[in-house]
């Protein structure tokens, strides 16, 4: 197991919990339902990544992205750190590790 997939298996581990946690507390159906989703996705990646098909890397990265740019239009809009700037924050912090150490 290299460390991408680690990295993305954290990642989407997180994504569940913090979709689980708005549903139990919010009652936030789209929350389990898309953070479900993106966890499933990302791990789906990264066994992709592990056993070498080259275009799951890119889509990890698409995907992260993707939630970075979610979270961080959420943040803009609440100016409130917990969920949405704590995930900005990790989404950034695994993009850029997916980008400067990509698999030859």
């Amino acid at each position: 197991m290299n460390k991408h997939t680690i990295v993305l298996l954290i990642y989407a581990l997180l994504l569940f919990v913090g979709g689980y946690t708005g549903y139990h507390t919010a009652h936030s159906l789209p929350s389990l339902v898309m953070g479900t989703f993106f966890a499933v996705a990302l791990v789906a990646c990264s066994w992709a990544i592990s056993i070498g098909i080259n275009y799951a890397y890119l889509a990890a990265v698409f995907l992260t992205l993707l939630l970075l740019v979610f979270f961080f239009y959420r943040f803009i809009l609440t100016i409130k750190f917990m969920p949405s700037g704590l995930m900005s924050v990790i989404s950034l912090g695994v993009l850029v590790y997916l980008i400067l150490s990509r698999p030859k």
